[in-house]
Order: C-alpha cells, then structure tokens, then sequence
C-alpha cells in the first residue's frame, strides 16, 4: 500500500484518519481558524476524497508544517508555508497543480 503524505497548516483536530474516514460526521473548522487553515482544509478534503475514488490502494495521511516531521518535510523539500503539498514518490506537489500531478507521480512509482 503506497502512502501520500498532505502536508500544511492543519488544527491538530482536523487532521485525517490514516484509514478511510466520515467526511459527513466531520464538522467543518470553525470561523476561530484563519481563512488560509479553512480554505486549505476544504482543498485537502477534496483532494483526498477524490484520491481515495481513484486510488482505493493509497493510504493519505496528514502531516502539519508545525509538527516534527512537518517542519522537516518543509526544510528538505522547501516547502512554502503558505500551501499545502502532496508528497509522492519524492515529489513535493502543490495541491493546486491537481489531483492529475499526483496520480502521473503515483504511476510513475509502480
């Protein structure tokens, strides 16, 4: 099972099941977050959504820029802040390129 790592500016509550999760039950962040963490979060929700439609196999999980690994995820690929990535296959993909990006770097890793 191939993992894709989310990483971005995500409240630690809103963080994704590393299984399938229940977008429905989810509630949305509240108005509290910045708009950039809001916006982002509505970005990552479709995005997995639709990766998890067309790669049943991938595992996604989420990894925050002010975590550990996020902050080392940033420094090694360097990442801005200010955007949320797919990281697949040694790629670091801006989530506004597609979801079309991240399945060309998912073919290209079988």
């Amino acid at each position: 099972m191939k993992t894709v790592v989310l990483v971005g500016l995500f409240p630690d509550v809103y963080r994704l099941c590393a299984g399938r999760c229940q977008w429905v039950a989810d509630p949305e962040p509240e108005g509290e977050y910045p708009p950039l963490v809001r916006e982002q979060w509505q970005q990552v929700k479709a995005f997995y959504l639709d990766l998890l439609r067309d790669f049943p196999q991938v595992r996604p999980v989420t990894v925050g820029f002010l975590s550990l690994q996020g902050l080392w995820w940033a420094f090694r690929y360097r990442l801005d802040t200010r955007k949320v990535y797919a990281l697949v296959a040694g790629k670091a993909i801006p989530l506004e390129e597609g979801l079309d990006r991240v399945r060309e770097a998912l073919l290209s890793a079988t």
